[in-house]
């Protein structure tokens, strides 16, 4: 809950689709087809530890990988 606005990031939103984004593309580059990633950001909606100190925020700074199989 610690708002950010930059030019690049006008909101926490922003920030946490460009983290997923770029999970994505590293993976892709690992080579995993691209066809089986998707990418998704919750910003400051889906936290798992209060915002209220610094420890807290880092929590919430992450990325999660969720494998669902094909069949």
């Amino acid at each position: 809950d610690v708002p950010i606005n930059t030019a690049l990031y006008p909101s926490n939103w922003e920030l946490s689709a460009a983290r997923a984004i770029n999970v994505a593309r590293y993976l892709q580059r690992l080579g995993v087809d691209p066809a089986l990633l998707s990418a998704a950001a919750y910003g400051e909606h889906r936290p798992v530890s209060e915002n209220d100190t610094p420890e807290g925020r880092a929590k919430n700074r992450r990325i999660e990988i969720v494998l669902v199989p094909r069949d």
